[in-house]
């Protein structure tokens, strides 16, 4: 394959690569309006863990749950749930946003994208070589599925659901270390 080839075959990588973000705006973006939902109101709005400097120790020292309200404290679940990525993250982002839903969605969805992006590269690594076009559009159609499946809608849309978003970006980060060979990189991660 010629150099002009291989130039034009990139342009359609990186054009699926952006089409596969812009749906996924498309989809996601009518959701940054939206109020704290749901445990979103205990483990941010309510949660002076997180809002106060002097509890951020304790914020990153005990269980995921360890909320200044009583109610999840009661619940025996819980206790064994320990996030201190995800809570350093709520952290930063009341620090940022305060009181504000649509900060913690904007980042709930720019986490979302990355991993939408993570996806798509880490499959155009998986996808046999085959016939450019085909393989193009299996890894699409791929990354789309993961992108924009409904299961998505809650990790994506709650902001308590950036959890999952938080492991799935470190989870496709340590899979691309894993397959260019750096091994130490995805054992940190």
């Amino acid at each position: 394959m010629g150099y002009d080839a291989l130039v034009s075959l990139e342009r359609w990588w990186g054009a699926a690569s952006i089409l596969l973000a812009l749906l996924t705006l498309l989809v996601f973006i009518p959701g940054l309006s939206d109020e704290f939902t749901w445990d979103d109101n205990g483990l941010i709005r309510t949660n002076e863990n997180v809002q106060q400097p002097e509890r951020y120790g304790e914020a990153l020292t005990s269980h995921f749950w360890n909320v200044s309200s009583d109610a999840a404290q009661a619940n025996e679940t819980y206790i064994h749930l320990y996030r201190p990525l995800v809570t350093f993250a709520y952290i930063v982002q009341f620090r940022l946003f305060g009181s504000h839903a649509s900060g913690y969605r904007a980042v709930s969805l720019a986490l979302h994208l990355l991993c939408c992006v993570l996806t798509f590269f880490w499959l155009r690594r998986r996808v046999p070589p085959g016939e450019a076009m085909y393989r193009l559009l299996a890894v699409g159609l791929g990354a789309a599925v993961f992108a924009l499946h409904p299961s998505r809608a809650e990790a994506v849309s709650w902001i308590s659901g950036s959890t999952e978003l938080w492991m799935c970006a470190l989870v496709l980060l340590a899979a691309l270390a894993f397959d260019s060979k750096r091994n130490w990189l995805a054992g940190i991660l």
